[in-house]
């Protein structure tokens, strides 16, 4: 079974109500990356996922080769920008 590469951009409510818990069922995703501009929130997901790639700017998920997927678990207004 091939395993996928997640990098999530984005720790904000949404995310931990609905997108990371389904992500976590998943027997073949696993979380490599995250991505929020708030410092104190991703230090929080870090901690909570057990992640050391953590990022403050989103193209260093976007430029990580390891990554097969990418969620953008952000507003809608900001999707376009990431996109």
């Amino acid at each position: 079974m091939t395993k996928f590469q997640i990098g999530i951009i984005g720790c904000g409510k949404v995310a931990w109500n609905h997108h990371i818990p389904v992500l976590k069922t998943i027997p073949n995703v696993n979380i490599l990356a995250i991505s929020d501009t708030d410092e104190c929130q991703l230090k929080k997901a870090a901690s909570r996922l057990k992640i050391n790639l953590c990022h403050t700017d989103y193209q260093d998920i976007l430029r990580n080769q390891d990554i097969n997927i990418v969620a953008i678990l952000v507003p809608l207004k900001n999707h376009y920008q990431i996109v």
